[in-house]
């Protein structure tokens, strides 16, 4: 099977001289119009005006598909009424629909965009399709108005996407969406549903610093950076979505990344002499979630956890009496002989005489070693509460 030509169009009189082959020959009824195999050197504007391009006896096309086209310029689309259709192209240049209003469908199906692309003001009457399409820049859809179905499904963002003030009216579909740099819903005005599924969205580096209304009006609306609290809250979303699915399994990596950035946040916070009382306590309650069963996901961790901290205060309580003390090596029989007095030790309700009654009858204890036997009660009991709540992850 041989390849299709590939037509060069270097001017707009080439343009409209590809098109109106078979516009003028079209019935009066076709509105339908499509330009395959074409490499466009310049920028065009759609859809086609008078005072633009001069089309023969004035016949504009209306509907317009573009297949297989390069655009090695810009694209500038003002307000449609009419279906518009990108499948399988690849633009170089800006892609604009600043203030553009579509009424009817657009479509923008396996295409590549190199360059910046300004979704500004843009407003979606009805479906806007970008299935399986690749933005290489950084992309905000900036107080863009979904009014209808939106598709993100197989569509991958090299950079970060912004859906600043943006309004999902009905549903927004991700499914099999890979973003590679950050994703920012936080400001997004979600009044319908997000249709997320087999979702790609890492731990992405945010800027951590805290800015300036002017200075984070600018970041969130024009640079495409993410704040950190913008990222927090994204997780958050992302976390609650799919949770109110009742898909636990698929929730439990956004909820992980959403205590680590608040992890973050909170350290540099601290650093920085903010709110430090609030910090602090979230910073000690985050170190012991992330260390007792990594933000309540991993029980194992939750069972090495307890043993572990066991068998330190268990040490430090028995270096406390006078019938042991420190050394830094361990002596294997005297570690057997307490193996039965550890595993009472594990009982947080343990009674003080679990080393045995002839023990406390021939030895005496310090003070340290009742502060290091509440100490392990609390640890031993805290690391036990959280095994079973890892436990619980797929409540």
């Amino acid at each position: 099977m041989s390849k299709k030509k590939i037509v060069n169009i270097r001017t707009p009189e080439e343009l409209i001289e590809k098109f109106a082959l078979d516009v003028i020959n079209l019935p009066s009824n076709t509105r339908y119009k499509e330009l395959e195999n074409c490499v466009i050197h310049f920028s065009i504007s759609l859809p086609f005006s008078s005072t633009d391009y001069r089309f023969p006896q004035g016949k504009y096309p209306k509907d317009l598909k573009f297949k297989n086209c390069t655009f090695k310029k810009g694209i500038r689309i003002r307000n449609s009424s009419n279906n518009l259709t990108f499948q399988n192209c690849k633009v170089y240049g800006e892609f604009n629909l600043r203030n553009c209003t579509f009424d009817k469908k657009a479509r923008f199906r396996k295409c590549t965009f190199f360059e910046k692309t300004d979704f500004s003001n843009t407003v979606f009457n009805d479906l806007a399709d970008f299935w399986r399409s690749t933005f290489k820049k950084e992309t905000i859809f900036f107080k863009t108005d979904f009014l209808a179905t939106v598709v993100f499904s197989a569509a991958t963002f090299h950079e970060n996407v912004l859906f600043t003030y943006s309004l999902i009216e009905k549903l927004a579909i991700f499914r099999g969406t890979e973003i590679l740099g950050g994703l920012d819903l936080s400001t997004a005005i979600l009044a319908g549903e997000l249709g997320i599924f087999d979702f790609s969205l890492n731990d992405f580096k945010s800027d951590p610093k805290v800015l300036s209304e002017n200075n984070y009006e600018q970041e969130i609306s024009e640079n495409g950076n993410i704040p950190i609290k913008n990222k927090r809250e994204t997780f958050r979303i992302l976390k609650k979505i799919h949770e109110s699915q009742n898909n636990i399994v698929a929730s439990l990596p956004f909820k992980v990344i959403e205590k680590k950035t608040l992890f973050k946040e909170s350290w540099h916070g601290l650093k920085h002499g903010n709110s430090i009382f609030k910090n602090l306590s979230n910073l000690f309650i985050l170190f012991f979630n992330f260390l007792s069963n990594y933000f309540g996901i991993a029980f194992f961790q939750g069972i090495f956890f307890t043993i572990g901290m066991g068998i330190l205060f268990f040490y430090l309580c028995m270096i406390y009496t006078t019938k042991y003390l420190f050394a830094w090596h361990l002596d294997s029989q005297i570690i057997m002989d307490n193996i039965p007095a550890f595993a009472n030790f594990l009982l947080p309700t343990h009674k003080f005489d679990y080393l045995g009654s002839d023990f406390t009858k021939s030895f005496s204890f310090s003070n340290s070693f009742f502060l290091f036997d509440i100490l392990g009660r609390i640890f031993v009991g805290y690391g036990i509460y959280q095994t079973i709540q890892a436990f619980r992850k797929f409540r």
